[in-house]
């Protein structure tokens, strides 16, 4: 049977036989890489959704958080009022010292 050559109306040999063997069974790992290929690319796909989802929800954490931290305007703000505390004992201590002096 394997010797029988196939009629489909017009005759194939052998060679045409085996050609068209050879091209079908490329065809058919070109199919399976297509689908091994396809499915690691939904793997990766899913990997970076789940990565974008936690970078976007870290983002969203840090602007959050950002009104809580303590900023260099408001540290030039209470350092403003310290110094002008200080100068205004400073003064006052020169007072009671002219005062005391005799």
């Amino acid at each position: 049977m394997a010797d029988e050559v196939v009629d489909t109306g017009a005759k194939i040999s052998r060679f045409e036989q085996h050609v068209q063997i050879g091209l079908q069974a490329l065809i058919v790992m070109l199919v399976g890489w297509l689908a091994f290929t396809t499915n690691q690319l939904q793997i990766e796909v899913a990997r970076l959704t789940a990565e974008q989802a936690n970078a976007t929800a870290e983002i969203t954490l840090l602007r959050g958080s950002a009104g809580d931290r303590y900023s260099s305007s408001q540290a030039r703000e209470d350092f403003t009022e310290v110094r002008a505390s200080i100068k205004e004992l400073d003064a006052r201590i020169d007072a009671l010292e002219r005062q005391q002096r005799p």
